[in-house]
């Protein structure tokens, strides 16, 4: 399985912290671009993805959305600021946890 460096933790294993936000924000790129090209029909979950993707806190979005943690927050992580944002602009919205696709976990 082809595993990418923004995949790793800092040992080389797996982040799945960071593969979720990698996998995400490449996900609302593709719908952004399919979208632009009409191919596609509308979707509601995908466009609020694209919509956080747009708005830069695709890594807030994973953290308190998919990932839920407590503990061991990032120091750089906007939390106060994306909670307004999502208020505002998408204040109904619902995470996707399981969108029906898998991928296995390699070290």
């Amino acid at each position: 399985m082809k595993m990418w460096p923004v995949e790793l933790d800092l040992h080389g294993n797996t982040d799945l912290y960071k593969r979720e936000v990698f996998a995400r924000s490449k996900v609302a790129l593709i719908w952004q671009e399919l979208r632009q090209k009409n191919s596609v029909t509308p979707d509601t979950d995908l466009d609020a993805l694209v919509s956080v993707n747009d708005a830069g806190y695709m890594r807030e979005y994973v953290w308190i959305y998919i990932h839920k943690s407590i503990s061991g927050i990032p120091n750089d992580l906007s939390l106060d600021k994306f909670e307004q944002w999502m208020s505002i602009n998408l204040p109904k919205h619902e995470a996707i946890i399981e969108p029906g696709v898998t991928v296995p976990v390699s070290s």
